[in-house]
């Protein structure tokens, strides 16, 4: 089941990343993304699976510290704090996917979840577009 909800959350992450909280700078998907990760980690421990690595998405995240910290040393406060919120986003983002896409994705269910949502989404401007133009 948390396979399940993982797959569907990265898929349509993009998708629900457009609708805001109350909590500035951050989204739904980012939300939700925060509570799944404690049972992802829970049901690592309870079920002693191996943790694979995405080792590309670990590549991007030390990256990104690296930046984070150049930009640290180098900028001012105030671009400091324009800046950290949105990195500690991605890095969150791109942590999760490196810990737990190789264990937790499932490619033909995202997939299907992806066409299904693309299917909808053409849908949709489609017939946004009837509206607009009548």
């Amino acid at each position: 089941m948390i396979k399940k909800l993982f797959t569907i959350l990265m898929v349509v992450y993009p998708i629900l990343n457009i609708y805001a909280t109350p909590i500035q700078s951050v989204s739904i998907s980012d939300m939700l993304l925060i509570v799944i990760i404690p049972f992802l980690l829970i049901d690592i421990y309870t079920n002693n699976k191996k943790i694979k690595l995405n080792m590309g998405m670990v590549l991007i995240v030390l990256y990104t510290l690296f930046q984070l910290l150049i930009i640290e040393i180098t900028c001012d406060n105030e671009y400091i704090t324009k800046v950290l919120m949105p990195t500690v986003r991605i890095l969150v983002y791109f942590g999760t996917i490196a810990l737990f896409t190789k264990t937790y994705f499932d490619m033909e269910l995202g997939l299907k979840v992806l066409k299904a949502v693309a299917l909808f989404v053409v849908c949709f401007l489609f017939v946004q577009m009837i509206f607009i133009n009548l």
